[in-house]
């Protein structure tokens, strides 16, 4: 393996690629063992002592219960090898929220989420205003799955199977330089997002504070069209509705979602203290937000 750095660092440096799966290492190795003089090294000896001789760091995380381990070259952004580890990961809440701009990059947390497997909904659920009250007094349950890499906790979601519904692959130079791409909800998946969850968005301040930043470029069709999709139980509509409203939208783009039915109370955010109802969309909000009339 001494012998083999020069040749391994001058493949790796001049390669664009700086995130690897295991098997592509594997498959380098096998390509390249000879030109690095490790004909006589096995693949399990390569892979241990690969670390240790470039400039490689090891990443592993365990996803919906399978372990995932990828391969970083020298100083690679976090959020592009987090995605390397799994094709069906992508950022939401928080970090969805940076990443647009939405909000100040200064969370320490980065929110990572996969899927769960489909659950089909066999007969219709009735809500019950007592059991909404009950169940909105409490806390959210959340995930508790963190971890910490680099400096920042990984917090791993598992969301409702959505087929990535309104998941986008771009760049964000800003955030990640040399233009390299980032799974992360679409704008309005983001919108949505952050009202099923405000917990995970920093709060429901700051949740009003994003859909005011956002209201150039929201297209409410494509949002409401989202939300039909994802055929939630609960009506979030009646969230999402009071936070556009708030934004500055009027009442032509809001009347969409004033259409869905409101046969119920509902709470902007969980466990809220001290609370304000706001009758035109059933909704209680926390008392001290300053509302826009």
């Amino acid at each position: 393996m001494k012998l083999a750095k020069a040749p391994i660092h001058r493949h790796f440096s001049r390669s664009p690629q700086k995130v690897y799966r295991q098997v592509e290492l594997h498959l380098l190795f096998e390509q390249n063992r000879v030109a690095w003089r490790l004909a006589a090294v096995s693949l399990k000896r390569f892979m241990e002592l690969l670390p240790a001789y470039s400039k490689f760091t090891r990443l592993e995380l365990t996803l919906q219960g399978r372990k995932h381990v990828c391969y970083i070259w020298g100083d690679s952004p976090l959020l592009p090898a987090l995605l390397a580890l799994d094709p069906q990961a992508y950022l939401s809440h928080q970090t969805a929220l940076e990443l647009h701009q939405l909000v100040p990059a200064t969370s320490d947390t980065i929110y990572l989420n996969t899927e769960q497997m489909h659950r089909p909904r066999y007969e219709p659920v009735e809500l019950e205003q007592a059991r909404i009250d009950a169940a909105f007094k409490r806390p959210a349950r959340g995930s508790q799955r963190t971890t910490l890499l680099c400096g920042k906790q990984i917090r791993l979601l598992s969301g409702m199977q959505s087929g990535m519904l309104g998941v986008i692959n771009v760049p964000f130079p800003h955030a990640v330089p040399d233009n390299q791409p980032l799974r992360v909800t679409g704008l309005e998946r983001t919108l949505i997002d952050i009202a099923v969850r405000p917990a995970y968005s920093g709060g429901p301040h700051q949740v009003l504070t994003a859909y005011r930043e956002a209201k150039a470029r929201t297209d409410i069709r494509i949002l409401v069209s989202m939300l039909r999709e994802l055929n939630y139980v609960y009506p979030y509509h009646q969230a999402i509705g009071f936070c556009l409203e708030q934004a500055g939208h009027d009442e032509v783009e809001v009347a969409p979602l004033r259409a869905l039915p409101m046969a119920h109370n509902f709470y902007l955010a969980h466990a809220m203290r001290a609370t304000t109802l706001v009758p035109r969309w059933r909704l209680h909000v926390p008392a001290d937000l300053a509302l826009r009339q």
